[in-house]
């Protein structure tokens, strides 16, 4: 059963229906390398779902989350559920030419264009509906230094920036 809601079938995660990871890497690298071209920017955001006991609320630290043997099942089970939850509501909450893919077991990216105050605001609200704790970086590719590091990296780079910014509020 766990094998099943980890796996990934292609282009679509299998459990939450979003972007598999490889797919998403894939897609985003594009549209970055684009925005590289005409000196735009994106956003990142990961957003982290929170497991909740009965005496505190606790986030599951992001190795943690990548080892589940680390978990209950019944920790696991709530954790599905929650995910596929919000995953149903960032599908509808975000347009189709943003990217939303599932990250890790419990986390989620999310690449889209626009205002980042606007999108961050709306992405907030979002995470205190749903226990879900949210970092987001703007990614100015108009800078020379963003430009010259070409596209993959510049992801690769941002998602790591945001896993240590979530890891600190953890």
């Amino acid at each position: 059963m766990l094998a099943a809601l980890v796996s990934h079938d292609g282009l679509h995660d299998s459990l939450t229906g979003l972007l598999s990871l490889p797919a998403f890497l894939d897609s985003a690298t594009r549209i970055i390398s684009s925005t590289i071209r005409s000196a735009g920017s994106v956003n990142l955001f990961l957003a982290s779902l929170l497991v909740s006991d009965n005496s505190n609320a606790r986030r599951l630290a992001i190795s943690e989350r990548r080892e589940l043997a680390s978990m209950s099942e019944s920790e696991i089970d709530e954790l599905a559920a929650r995910m596929v939850t919000c995953s149903g509501i960032l599908r509808s909450e975000f347009r189709e030419g943003d990217l939303v893919a599932r990250y890790t077991f419990g986390d989620f990216l999310i690449l889209t264009s626009g205002d980042y105050d606007v999108i961050n605001k709306k992405i907030e609200s979002f995470g205190i509906e749903s226990d879900v704790a949210i970092v987001g970086a703007r990614i100015d590719l108009s800078q020379k230094d963003n430009t010259t590091l070409g596209a993959q990296n510049v992801l690769l780079s941002t998602i790591a920036a945001l896993e240590a910014s979530q890891s600190q509020r953890i």
